[in-house]
């Protein structure tokens, strides 16, 4: 067992307080925000349009990721309703701002898949680092538990730190994308965009999934709501898994027939 005291606030300046969770978001969004412009310079995607899809999706991402938690959550006051950073729920913020950059995407005839996969590289690294911050305010915490990493805080029992589960979950599902987007380079995924979004799609459903089960959130129908919205999330990567490599058949097929 280990004895933690949190950090909501990082440093108060006068009657202003910097709250170690918003810090961590913001180090998040900055760290995406600067990889993927560097990567969208190699691969000779406009940093315009990169800009105005992170923006818009960060944008509409917040904004309903709140509004997924006052469904779930009853608000204490009217302040945390109005508050974006009282609480946020991923899966509503995360759906919401996919949709809102593709959408962007789609409008601007750009090629979708590809902006997702140099997207979605990032994605899960800036995740981890913005759970850091909920572990330094305690937040999302897990169950209680007898593990011996089990976090205790003040007169609280002992509790799985499923804040540091989703840390390294996030980190290693990083691990992965960069090395499939590295064989993407090479001649067996040459020109296969979308394999990195799907592959996050398949690699975060399945851990969030387990790591539910020690999370300390109600059940509906046997699972929590995010496990709900993993199970949807997994079914539509398979769906597009089985979309891609047909379409990477026909295009296999074409180049075949016109040799």
């Amino acid at each position: 067992m280990i004895n933690y005291t949190p950090i909501p606030v990082l440093m108060q300046i006068g009657s202003i307080k910097i709250y170690s969770w918003g810090v961590m978001l913001a180090i998040a969004i900055i760290v995406a925000v600067l990889l993927i412009l560097k990567k969208a310079q190699q691969e000779k995607l406009s940093k315009q349009h990169c800009i105005n899809i992170v923006l818009i999706s960060i944008i509409v991402g917040l904004i309903f990721a709140h509004l997924g938690w006052l469904v779930e959550n009853k608000p204490r006051s009217f302040i945390d309703i109005i508050n974006i950073t009282s609480g946020l729920a991923f899966f509503p913020g995360f759906i919401a701002g996919l949709l809102a950059g593709i959408t962007y995407v789609k409008c601007n005839k750009l090629n979708l898949m590809h902006y997702l996969d140099v997207f979605m590289l990032y994605f899960p690294l800036a995740h981890a680092i913005a759970r850091i911050g909920c572990f330094l305010n305690w937040d999302d915490y897990g169950k209680y538990t007898n593990v011996a990493w089990a976090i205790k805080v003040q007169n609280d029992l002992p509790r799985h730190p499923t804040q540091i589960y989703h840390v390294i979950a996030n980190l290693c599902i990083f691990a992965v994308l960069m090395i499939i987007d590295k064989k993407k380079k090479k001649n067996y995924y040459k020109q296969n965009h979308g394999i990195v979004f799907v592959w996050y799609l398949f690699l975060y459903s399945i851990t969030r999934f387990i790591i539910e089960f020690w999370r300390d959130n109600p059940l509906h129908y046997g699972l929590t709501a995010s496990q709900w919205f993993c199970l949807g999330m997994f079914l539509f990567a398979i769906c597009m898994s089985i979309s891609q490599q047909k379409k990477n058949q026909k295009s296999k097929s074409k180049k075949l027939n016109q040799t």
